[in-house]
């Protein structure tokens, strides 16, 4: 097989890159991104070439994409921007021009990295949340919005492209040694901000469980929405007791505030709509990856927090 990947130098290829590359049954990775890997490990593989490109440039996807198996998108800002319009260009338009690349370079297969952030935070989600449960992220904050329209127009792509094999990972939060995000922030910070009247169930995933997922995916023949999470037995604020933080109660209306200054001034990462996200359940079952990909995970949310608090310690 021959696989492409987009957003190549990204936190989660990073994990997976190295695990295709010991599949015999992969020959060739090319990794699309607009800066090479930082990894020396990825740089040095033999199976593996990286091509600078921006997702925006659909001529020169169609083709890179020629003579492809598989297209790998994971392409996106999930931290927010201050410019919506280039957020909306890189994260919608950018994902749109991959999908429609792939039904004109031949690509049998599309993995598309959703989220389980898709199906929106809202007080009456059902716990667990399936599959089959309706995706409502749309009119809520961006990162939901966007994975909700972007289900739909590959709805629409299925159906004029049914040759061509979609798969949707619908991702949980995804932490471990190897991130450098704001979720590593949230988890080694002496002071945990919760809501009063808000603790829902929280779900998160291991990056080398992510990877596996992507991994089964590849090599499988199979087609539609996984959802990939480990437990959700525990709120976010017993998260916090694991990872050693102490506890602050605000109000959410305080929260927001605080936040919006420290975005505006450009001193957080992440824009202030991720708290809606946090007020409600969104947790999701896993049966349909377990059955279907034979996926399993290997580690729950005590040993994710743990195995990222260790890596970080180093």
């Amino acid at each position: 097989m021959k696989v492409v990947i987009t957003g190549s130098s990204g936190y989660l290829a990073s994990v997976l890159i190295p695990l295709l590359a010991q599949d015999g049954r992969i020959e060739k990775l090319t990794g699309v991104d607009i800066t090479p890997p930082k990894s020396e490990a990825i740089r040095g593989l033999k199976k593996f070439e990286h091509i600078t490109a921006s997702i925006l440039d659909y001529e020169k996807i169609v083709g890179l994409f020629k003579n492809a198996d598989c297209v790998i998108h994971m392409v996106f800002n999930i931290n927010g921007m201050h410019d919506k319009a280039k957020l909306e260009m890189i994260n919608v338009l950018g994902s749109q021009n991959i999908i429609n690349a792939v039904a004109e370079a031949g690509v049998k297969k599309l993995i598309f990295t959703s989220s389980i952030a898709a199906y929106g935070a809202h007080p009456d989600n059902p716990v667990p949340l399936t599959e089959e449960s309706p995706l409502r992220g749309k009119g809520t904050f961006f990162y939901a919005d966007q994975k909700h329209r972007l289900e739909e127009y590959l709805d629409a792509f299925e159906k004029k492209h049914p040759k061509i094999s979609i798969v949707r990972l619908r991702f949980c939060t995804t932490t471990g040694p190897k991130a450098s995000n704001e979720t590593v922030t949230l988890y080694t910070a002496p002071v945990f901000v919760a809501f009063p009247h808000f603790q829902p169930p929280v779900q998160l995933l291991h990056e080398d469980d992510a990877a596996e997922a992507f991994h089964l995916a590849v090599v499988k023949d199979v087609s539609g929405a996984f959802n990939i999470g480990s437990d959700w037995d525990m709120t976010a604020k017993e998260h916090s007791k694991i990872a050693g933080a102490k506890t602050i109660y605000l109000p959410v209306w305080i929260a927001r505030v605080f936040a919006t200054i420290l975005w505006k001034l450009r001193l957080v990462k992440f824009d202030p709509s991720w708290i809606s996200a946090s007020l409600y359940p969104v947790v999701t079952d896993t049966s349909r990856a377990r059955k279907i990909l034979g996926w399993q995970p290997k580690y729950n949310s005590r040993q994710i927090i743990e195995s990222l608090l260790k890596s970080k310690k180093k």
